[in-house]
């Protein structure tokens, strides 16, 4: 059975461009050059908002979860439903990945200042 990656992109319009896309296309060809590649799926949603997030979930049951984009130490910026960036506060969306602590295996956060949103994510997921 594959793990599924799921890559959450996020440069809402009113940040600093960083260089999300580059960063997933490049774990993409990473994993499908690897050895072990038949044992991924890397799964991309760009600009995303924290309203489709449980959707993404949900729907694509990721064991893995990769989030590329800005933080904050109070939480990530995702977007909003006008592209620009949301706060979403680090409380809510350890709460969210609480939900899922018996699915997902291991989050990735490559953000700024995310320490403080991954301490919390351990209390939850292993």
């Amino acid at each position: 059975m594959k793990k599924i990656i799921l890559v959450l992109i996020c440069n809402p319009k009113n940040t600093e461009v960083v260089g999300v896309l580059e960063e997933s296309r490049n774990l993409a060809r990473t994993i499908q050059r690897s050895q072990y590649r038949e044992r991924f799926s890397v799964e991309l949603e760009t600009a995303v908002r924290f309203s489709d997030l449980q959707g993404y979930i949900l729907d694509l049951k990721p064991q893995i979860i990769h989030f590329c984009g800005h933080g904050t130490n109070e939480g990530l910026m995702l977007h909003d439903e006008n592209g620009t960036a949301e706060l979403v506060s680090n409380e809510v969306l350890a709460g969210l990945l609480k939900k899922f602590k018996d699915r997902i295996e291991c989050v990735f956060l490559n953000a700024c200042d995310s320490e403080t949103l991954a301490n919390e994510i351990v209390k939850h997921i292993n």
